[in-house]
């Protein structure tokens, strides 16, 4: 299994240092020499373990089991290789931009990455402080990790038998051929992203580079902050508003036609649901509401404007925010579709023990309960470890909702925060990410047959 492993993590490797590679050279055009050094370390690390894994080890087809594993080493790894150009940065060339403490350098660096990479979004660096490569690396990092690496293990690493069991377990079901369907998605948010960044340089007259960390952390709903938003008019606003829709949006609307109306029935509610919870904002420009709502509710985390909510604002953004967007997008939380086919479950429950009906389930509506079980469970112990450091109650759960999926706004939590606080947090948005690891013993009778 171990082979099997290594020699699959080396071609995510290679794409990931592949990608990386673009934010080295825009530091190297712009002459940015000490940019360039930090940076470059992580996609020559990529690269040259990529390179060593694939020799070493012979390709074989990987079983669900070791395919989830695979996820999680794949976001982990990210993580911590993506957070050495931060320590290079800070240590080697003395730019104070984490903890004095040695050890906290070391896990504010990985802190800073994995929350790139897991689109959490949520940065203990001030941007401002940042040079433009980093920035563009951070945004970059987002987009690897929103929509990319799972696209990419679908197309090109697991079988399609394995693909189309994962497929069940991310919420949906198709006979198609993946590879080619997946293919077409990557190549519409390319469309998608080059549209909006146009749309931005055209009417907020801002830089490309500016435009595209936008796009790159909007579609992939990371929130990482890469330009003052509230500089934007209500124009650039509307449009960073519809590029979060969208990233959270459920792709089969383009291409899976069995599961359209439930995509467009997700979409419809999703925007139903950013009016109504606008309304529980108090800024008083329109434009305003929406914006922080949708950033919310996509699991972006964009904002320009000071967020402070009551008790009651804390539960209801806290749930909505628990529930995320919609299945196969880059948006985290449980899932809206998930929740329907929660309630269809429940109610399929009841007839069987009642009414003595038999249960008429597809595997992708049972997947519901473990993963609503599993965002409840990590929630309410987060919770309590939030408390125990004396956080309070409405506080606590919206961080640990928060961090779960995603959604990249933290309260009362800064650079200075406790060092294990920042572990945890980076350990939640990695499960949060990848929201299927307590899956693994579901399926693993289903993994050996497979083998």
């Amino acid at each position: 299994m171990i082979k099997n492993l290594i020699s699959d993590l080396g071609f995510v490797f290679q794409f990931s240092g592949i990608m990386l590679l673009f934010p080295c050279l825009y530091a190297f055009l712009i002459k940015d020499i000490i940019s360039f050094i930090s940076l470059i370390f992580a996609p020559l690390i990529f690269l040259s373990l990529g390179f060593l894994f694939n020799v070493l080890s012979e390709r074989k087809e990987l079983n669900l089991k070791e395919s989830f594993i695979l996820l999680f080493l794949t976001y982990f790894f990210l993580s911590l290789i993506g957070s050495i150009p931060y320590l290079i940065y800070d240590i080697y060339f003395g730019n104070q931009i984490l903890s004095k403490n040695i050890y906290e350098k070391i896990i504010d660096a990985f802190f800073e990455s994995s929350s790139a990479f897991t689109t959490f979004g949520f940065s203990l660096l001030n941007y401002k402080n940042l040079p433009e490569p980093f920035i563009f690396y951070r945004s970059l990092s987002q987009f690897i990790g929103g929509i990319n690496i799972i696209f990419i293990l679908l197309t090109f690493i697991f079988s399609f038998k394995t693909s189309h069991l994962l497929t069940k377990v991310l919420g949906f079901e198709i006979k198609r051929r993946i590879k080619i369907s997946i293919i077409l998605v990557l190549l519409i948010y390319f469309i998608a992203i080059s549209i909006f960044s146009f749309l931005l340089v055209y009417f907020e007259k801002i830089r490309i580079i500016d435009a595209l960390n936008i796009a790159f952390t909007t579609f992939s709903t990371g929130g990482l902050k890469s330009f003052e938003y509230s500089n934007l008019s209500s124009i650039g606003k509307a449009i960073v508003i519809f590029g979060m829709i969208f990233g959270a949006t459920n792709i089969s609307i383009f291409i899976f036609e069995k599961f359209r109306k439930i995509a467009i029935l997700e979409l419809i509610l999703l925007i139903l649901f950013i009016f109504i919870l606008s309304n529980f904002l108090t800024f008083e420009n329109f434009i305003d509401k929406i914006f922080h709502s949708a950033s919310i509710l996509t699991t972006t985390g964009h904002s320009y404007l000071n967020l402070s909510f009551s008790s009651f604002q804390f539960f209801i953004f806290s749930v909505f925010a628990l529930i995320g967007g919609s299945i196969l997008s880059t948006a985290g939380g449980i899932k809206i579709a998930r929740i329907f086919f929660l309630i269809k479950g429940i109610k399929e429950i009841i007839k069987k023990y009642i009414f003595k009906k038999e249960i008429a389930l597809k595997d992708y509506e049972l997947i519901a309960f473990p993963i609503f079980f599993f965002f409840v469970f990590f929630t309410v112990i987060s919770a309590l470890i939030f408390s125990y450091f004396g956080y309070s109650l409405e506080k606590s759960i919206f961080n640990s909702v928060s961090a779960l999926s995603t959604v990249g706004i933290l309260f009362d939590f800064d650079i200075n925060s406790l060092p294990i606080l920042k572990i945890w947090i980076a350990f939640l948005t990695i499960i949060g990410r990848i929201e299927i690891i307590p899956l693994i013993l579901l399926f693993f009778k289903v993994s050996n047959k497979q083998d």
